[in-house]
């Protein structure tokens, strides 16, 4: 029987052997605003400084009918152009915006859906986790 330990080193071989080098950049979230009404607010993201080069296993969003992003994609909170991404489970995307771009350089750059981190954590580690992205058709986030 594996350890954790050895289970998270042979996910990351895996993501590091099969997937491809992505960029994670991550923003801060600045909403200007008056008198504690941020409805009408501009938002603005500011790069933290916060860059990590890593290796990330992209792949398509399953389409098959019951299947667990079909039924994602049927409550419109996946499109069908939307992929998944598969990273180590050491990585924290929680608290702030974030930006995926994939490839050196990259040559796509996605945002992450919201609420679509997906963390599998085996006695209390993660060992990986599961992304779901939208294309970035400018290449940047809103308020970037």
């Amino acid at each position: 029987m594996p350890t954790v330990s050895e289970l998270r080193a042979d996910i990351d071989s895996l993501i590091n052997s099969r997937g491809q080098i992505i960029r994670i950049r991550t923003y801060t979230q600045t909403i200007l605003g008056g008198a504690g009404s941020y409805y009408d607010s501009a938002v603005t993201l500011s790069a933290s400084g916060s860059q990590i080069w890593t290796s990330g296993l992209p792949q398509p969003i399953g389409g098959r009918r019951g299947s667990y992003e079909a039924v994602l994609v049927e409550q419109g909170k996946l499109i069908e152009n939307d992929i998944k991404l598969f990273v180590a489970g050491s990585h924290n995307f929680s608290g702030a915006a974030f930006k995926i771009g994939l490839g050196s350089p990259p040559v796509r750059e996605y945002s992450i859906v919201s609420e679509g981190v997906y963390a599998y954590p085996i006695l209390g580690s993660n060992i990986y986790q599961r992304l779901y992205l939208r294309y970035l058709n400018t290449g940047s986030l809103y308020g970037e």
